[in-house]
């Protein structure tokens, strides 16, 4: 599987996750990976994923550090209690 690398640069003073997975897939938790790129070396930890590794990064001839979050996250919406759970079709 390939996938064009989306990247957006904008000064902020805050920074915003992204939201916990709410629906899909067969399990009741999903993968979640979340990197912070910037300019100055940063203490910031994430609201629910713990640090799993720092480093840094060249991107176009630009220097950022690199903070990278690893952990499970449960799915915030689940099924409800009328609806059948997936199966493996075949």
């Amino acid at each position: 599987m390939q996938a064009a690398c989306l990247r957006m640069t904008f000064p902020s003073s805050q920074i915003e996750w992204m939201d916990k997975p709410l629906f899909g897939g067969l399990y009741r938790t999903t993968s979640h990976v979340e990197h912070l790129l910037t300019l100055e070396p940063t203490d910031v930890s994430h609201p629910y994923l713990p640090l799993s590794s720092e480093g840094w990064v060249r991107l176009d001839h630009q220097a950022y550090y690199r903070r990278t979050f690893i952990g499970e996250t449960p799915k915030e919406g689940l099924r409800a209690e009328d609806v059948p759970p997936e199966r493996a079709s075949g």
